[in-house]
């Protein structure tokens, strides 16, 4: 009696339910971190975007001008590159607070803190206009840039709007 044929049946059978198991796994791993990536905020029914993350793109976007080289005339850089500039130069950090605090007052109707860390949580930087006080709906935004050499330096936005309440925004995803 030949019973390779038996044989081969056992194992395509087990390797199609373990291709069925990691397709299951995959599935649920996707759709988890796909609801956890997916940060909605919503007044009502109607759902807004969060403005921390707008305002933190644009702030890093900025161009500011600055001279690089020392020879007088001025370079246009962003707010991202003066940021990685700070990173190992202390030199760049009163232009870097100077610029901030000029782009971040413009936030009205919103108080905010920022902070910007090296890898080690060493503070580089930290401007705020008041303390937040919690009484009205945040909106809260983080990203991580890398420097010129390689290291990241991680930015958190932390916003307060004093348009509505707490509560009024609810958080859905």
């Amino acid at each position: 009696m030949n019973k390779k044929g038996v044989e081969s049946i056992f194992w395509d059978s087990i390797g199609l339910i373990v291709l069925i198991l990691v397709l299951f796994l995959f599935w649920i791993t996707t759709d988890f971190i796909g609801k956890m990536a997916d940060q909605r905020y919503y007044i009502g029914e109607s759902e807004i975007v969060n403005p921390g993350n707008i305002i933190l793109l644009n702030y890093l976007r900025t161009d500011v001008e600055i001279d690089l080289d020392n020879d007088g005339n001025l370079d246009k850089i962003n707010m991202a590159d003066l940021i990685s500039l700070s990173y190992d130069n202390n030199n760049y950090k009163e232009l870097l607070n100077k610029e901030t605090k000029k782009i971040l007052e413009s936030l009205k109707p919103y108080t905010w803190n920022m902070e910007i860390r090296k890898e080690n949580e060493d503070m580089i930087l930290e401007v705020k206009t008041e303390e937040r006080i919690g009484l009205y709906d945040q909106f809260n935004s983080y990203i991580e840039i890398p420097t010129y050499n390689n290291k990241l330096i991680k930015i958190r936005l932390y916003l307060e709007s004093q348009n509505w309440p707490a509560g009024v925004i609810t958080e859905k995803g």
